[in-house]
């Protein structure tokens, strides 16, 4: 065991085979508001993103974990998995001990229990992108899918449209066709398979009867002898043509007829997806023997019945109680989901007094929370991104209101069984009076306090890409609470994603790693900006698409002294589908780019110097900071006297007076006039020959610090 920090620092490193994490000395971590000591150990960590972002985040965290303690965590859409991960991971190394881990063995065939800590993430990764069939690799032109598509359970009424889904992101048609032809090659597969058996049978028999019909009818004009040999094959010609345009038209309708139905049974899928998430309470429902995809839903306690993986939400809720080294449960009862409280506290088990005063002034004391994490999900029917643990995440932006309701049949399916069970027994109680809008014999509940909210149920609220995961109902009372009205919760993304800059403070005391992947040339922790070629309307509606989705982490990865955007090649989601080669790759990309992410920030600053390469990214903050600040004082010296005369005679009128506690009389002085004068005053000195008044040009960083978005 090697030390890797001064006196009296409880973070040491373990070796383990393969790897190296953190630990801390005597089960001692540290505070959440730490000491000097621990800023070369502190590291915040935001994701968002897709598929391509959630596989290499899984690789890029356990190389970070070797240097960096992480106290802040947010993440949105599917890459909210790995971010939950990590702070479940971040909790439960304290576990590790030395020699008892070895690192990407596989969990068994159906991801059951892995280590507590980073190295667990490990194996929940290598699980998640092996080959779910070993053997179709070694078939001629065979491709194996990873294991992670085996817990992508559909709808009941979306099998017909999954089966066009799978065979859109099957194995590829044939090589060295053109990507025209691959495409309209799948295009067809994916219809005839949305279709269903029964339709293929019909067309196999119009088809068949229409060959030997029109077959019959050439045959007795070609030998009819009164006609001349040339209207004969003209006439022949034409009724071949007849039929098979015939044969055609009816191959149409067919096929519009069946797409039309299977369709329409989709639209009956819980939560307008064609994956509800979690294992289906309907009998026979959800599975996917008939699809090639194995069979059961999964039992939520680890592993899949008959030896199947579980269902998606299942298989993550199990994985980061593991993670946080959550017990098992004891012979009939159901196992305890991590909750945002375990994150906070630093542990888990039993909760003492102290421990809940400490949560309640976490919700709105942030800095009280050993690992904070923050997941970003958007509410569809408000248009507008919801930040949660709702209650707890009182930063800007946050909407606050109403509390929000749930149903436990509206969750049946979405959520995984024994979350549900956990998110009533933690309620602080049912609304006897409201009852569900879709299911009137069910009553709606209050969620959970913030800290006793599981996090695998924040998760699945942002892990939702429209038309593929389900979406998420919950209920709210509408405005002075007339109305219920329900809100449904989809992807993070939909509305920007958790941004790079969530955490970011203007001195901050250690750096915010995020991640970007795409079409990343040179170095993966280049920090030029990216630049794609557009060729054809394939390509131009693919960086309009890019563009829309990927300009807030782009340009926030250009802020001057930020240099902590990890880049990474990624791959279309199709194909991280269909093949688990290339999502491993993604995943050892991924950590290829931590370690050099590590490297770049633990190494000198300078061959001549011993001060780490943190102490740069600190010292270009401060000046960008300081930059910024002059910037506000020239804006402000401009308006000291309006301002000035304004906070001292202004009287609160009667509508804002509410606005205090307790409420001001109407009429009075604001209570902080004077300290709005000073502060003016104050901003006003720092340009007239203060401290700021010099050229903030000279030796500030090249790009303009502008560019960060607030």
């Amino acid at each position: 065991m090697g030390d890797l920090s001064g006196p009296g620092d409880p973070i040491s490193v373990v070796e383990v085979p393969e790897a190296r994490y953190l630990t801390f000395a005597d089960g001692e971590r540290p505070s959440p508001d730490p000491d000097t000591q621990d800023l070369s150990h502190s590291a915040d960590l935001v994701l968002s993103g897709g598929l391509a972002t959630a596989l290499a985040a899984s690789g890029l965290v356990p190389a970070l974990a070797e240097q960096y303690v992480f106290r802040r965590v947010g993440g949105s859409s599917l890459a909210a998995v790995p971010a939950a991960a990590t702070a479940a991971a971040e909790i439960g190394r304290a576990g590790i001990t030395c020699g008892a881990v070895v690192p990407g063995k596989d969990p068994g065939p159906v991801g059951e229990t892995v280590l507590a800590g980073f190295a667990g993430l490990e194996q929940a990764s290598a699980w998640a992108t092996g080959p779910h069939r070993p053997d179709a690799g070694h078939r001629p032109g065979g491709t194996a899918a990873p294991r992670i598509v085996s817990t992508l359970h559909p709808d009941r009424a979306a099998r017909g449209v999954y089966r066009g889904f799978l065979a859109l992101t099957g194995s590829r048609p044939g090589p060295g066709r053109r990507p025209t032809v691959r495409l309209a090659a799948r295009l067809t597969a994916a219809v005839l398979a949305t279709a269903g058996r029964s339709t293929l049978a019909v067309l196999l028999t119009l088809w068949t009867g229409t060959a030997l019909a029109g077959a019959g009818t050439v045959a007795t004009v070609v030998r009819a002898g009164h006609l001349p040999t040339a209207l004969a094959v003209t006439l022949a010609a034409c009724l071949a043509v007849t039929f098979t345009l015939a044969a055609g038209c009816g191959t149409a309708v067919l096929l519009g007829s069946a797409l039309r139905a299977a369709f329409r049974r989709a639209r009956t899928t819980r939560g307008f997806g064609i994956f509800p998430g979690s294992a289906s309470p309907e009998p026979g429902s959800g599975t996917g023997s008939e699809l090639g995809m194995g069979s059961g839903t999964g039992s939520g306690t680890g592993s899949g019945t008959s030896g199947v993986p579980p269902a998606l939400f299942d298989w993550v809720t199990d994985r980061l109680d593991d993670l946080a080294g959550l017990d098992q449960a004891a012979p009939g009862s159901q196992r305890y989901a991590l909750t945002f409280g375990e994150l906070w506290l630093g542990h888990s088990g039993p909760r003492s007094k102290a421990d809940l005063r400490l949560l309640r002034r976490a919700v709105t004391d942030p800095a009280l929370r050993t690992v904070d994490l923050t997941v970003t999900a958007t509410d569809l029917s408000s248009g507008r991104p919801r930040l949660l643990p709702f209650g707890a995440t009182e930063r800007p932006g946050q909407e606050t209101g109403e509390p929000f309701l749930f149903c436990r049949g509206c969750l049946a399916g979405l959520v995984p069984a024994r979350v549900i069970d956990q998110l009533v027994l933690m309620s602080p109680g049912s609304v006897p009076s409201i009852a569900c809008p879709r299911h009137h014999d069910s009553v709606l509940f209050d969620l959970p306090a913030p800290w006793d909210l599981p996090v695998v149920f924040a998760v699945r609220l942002t892990a939702a890409p429209p038309g593929v995961i389900s979406a998420v109902p919950l209920y709210r009372a509408g405005p002075d609470g007339a109305g219920l009205r329900v809100h449904w919760f989809g992807d993070g993304a939909l509305t920007g994603g958790m941004p790079l800059h969530a955490f970011d403070v203007p001195l901050p005391r250690w750096p915010t790693f995020g991640l970007l992947t795409g079409s990343v040339t040179g170095s993966v922790m280049d920090g030029a900006p990216a630049w794609r070629s557009v060729t054809g309307w394939r390509g131009f509606l693919s960086a309009v698409a890019r563009s829309v989705t990927d300009w807030r982490p782009t340009l926030q990865g250009d802020v001057p002294g930020v240099d902590t955007l990890a880049r990474v090649t990624g791959e279309g989601t199709f194909r991280l589908l269909r093949e688990a080669k290339t999502a491993t790759d993604l995943v050892v990309r991924g950590h290829r780019a931590g370690c050099e992410l590590r490297e770049r920030f633990t190494g000198p600053d300078a061959p001549d110097t011993d001060r780490p390469r943190a102490d740069r990214f600190r010292w270009a903050r401060m000046r960008s900071s300081l930059s910024e600040y002059r910037q506000l004082s020239l804006s402000v010296g401009a308006r000291t006297p309006l301002f000035t005369d304004l906070a001292a005679s202004y009287r609160v009128p009667e509508p804002v007076c509410s606005w205090f506690s307790p409420p001001l009389t109407p009429g009075n002085p604001d209570p902080a006039w004077g300290d709005a004068v000073a502060a003016v005053s104050h901003l006003h000195s720092l340009t007239a020959g203060g401290v700021l008044d010099w050229d903030t040009a000279w030796g500030a960083p090249p790009s303009d610090p502008h560019q960060r978005l607030r």
